[in-house]
């Protein structure tokens, strides 16, 4: 049976989405052009014309597949801070599945950190709509868990999800160098799970020792 021809414009269209936000994540946009994202998505100059129009047609297509991409962060992380135990615990369940979704969507994250490079900034929107409510109530949480003051424990999280990032771009080699995993069957799984616990302790120490446990 023929595939729809709707599925398979799909498939081309998230192939070059794929690609463009590969070759972004890595130079500014005006270093980046039509031509190099058709070659890298293996169709021709036409084809990434025809879905997307202009270079910065394409460019806003893929900070808002971005956008949508992280945003399921929240969906995933909600279940566990809503689980019965205590929040200790929840905290550092969160923080781990925090680090396995941002392994996970690197590409993304490196595209985000692009945009952030060359501009300064964040994306004014996301700020107000994503990243400081995410803040906010994630500061909550380590406020009430680690009794810290609301500003410690604001600039705790941001600290927190710099370093998350940090790690999650990380090439694998790298991550199992820098855990001091050896070399191996399994070493980056063995390197992200030694990682995302370290993460987690820091968390539960307000990423300083001289925190109480």
């Amino acid at each position: 049976m023929a595939r729809p021809v709707a599925a398979d414009a799909e498939v081309t269209r998230a192939r070059i989405l794929a690609a463009a936000t590969a070759l972004f994540s890595k130079a500014p946009a005006a270093d980046v052009s039509i031509r190099e994202v058709g070659k890298a998505a293996g169709v021709t100059l036409a084809t990434v014309h025809h879905y997307f129009g202009t270079k910065e047609q394409l460019y806003g297509a893929c900070v808002a597949a971005m956008h949508k991409e992280l945003e399921t962060l929240r969906a995933e992380l909600e279940p566990l801070v809503l689980a019965p135990g205590d929040r200790r615990s929840q905290l550092r369940a969160v923080v781990e599945a925090s680090f396995t979704f941002a392994r996970r969507h690197a590409a993304a994250i490196r595209f985000m950190l692009r945009t952030v490079v060359d501009t300064g900034a964040m994306d004014p929107v996301r700020l107000e709509e994503v990243h400081l409510p995410f803040l906010a109530n994630s500061a909550a949480v380590f406020e009430a868990v680690l009794g810290v003051k609301a500003e410690e424990a604001r600039l705790l999280v941001q600290s927190l999800m710099h370093l998350v990032v940090r790690y999650a771009i990380t090439a694998p080699e790298e991550l199992v160098a820098i855990a001091g995993v050896p070399k191996g069957p399994n070493a980056v799984a063995r390197a992200e799970h030694r990682i995302s616990e370290h993460l987690a302790t820091l968390a539960l120490r307000g990423l300083g020792p001289e925190a109480s446990l």
